[in-house]
């Protein structure tokens, strides 16, 4: 059961492009990299893993509402998952090991997911998880295609 008291709130965005060879070992062509917006109650900061490291960008909005609807309009943003999450599960970091994008988010989140192979199955996990651990799913979105 949830606790009322919420640590972050964070959007995970999946994109259907990407760059880099681990592209390659993705499993569903759809989810190709993902990448995390988090909000602490007074700023937004995108928490990105690019093919030259890890980028924080701060995005300029008091609501997370409005930047879910404004990313809506980035074509290669295929879905987007607004999470609370209370608690945030502790992992330990091995900052020499290599970390996909999937990893990181799950890390920055702090959702008690376990180990996502892929974005794909981290997207699944979400779904699978919502309510049942740390986090609850406020909204989503996904584009229709066709």
């Amino acid at each position: 059961m949830m606790t009322n008291e919420i640590h972050s709130i964070c959007i995970f965005l999946f994109y259907n492009k990407a760059q880099g060879k681990q592209v390659k070992y993705i499993r569903n062509k759809k989810y190709l990299h993902c990448n995390i917006i988090s909000f602490d109650g007074s700023d937004c900061h995108l928490l990105e893993i690019t093919t030259s490291g890890i980028e924080c960008r701060r995005i300029k909005s008091k609501s997370m509402i409005k930047v879910f609807e404004r990313l809506k309009s980035i074509d290669s943003i295929e879905t987007q998952i607004c999470v609370s999450v209370s608690n945030k599960h502790k992992v330990k970091w091995f900052p020499l090991a290599i970390k996909s994008c999937n990893e990181f988010c799950r890390y920055v989140s702090g959702v008690n997911i376990g180990f996502t192979y892929d974005p794909f199955s981290l997207y699944k996990k979400l779904l699978k998880y919502n309510n049942k651990r740390n986090f609850e799913i406020l909204r989503t979105w996904e584009r229709r295609n066709g």
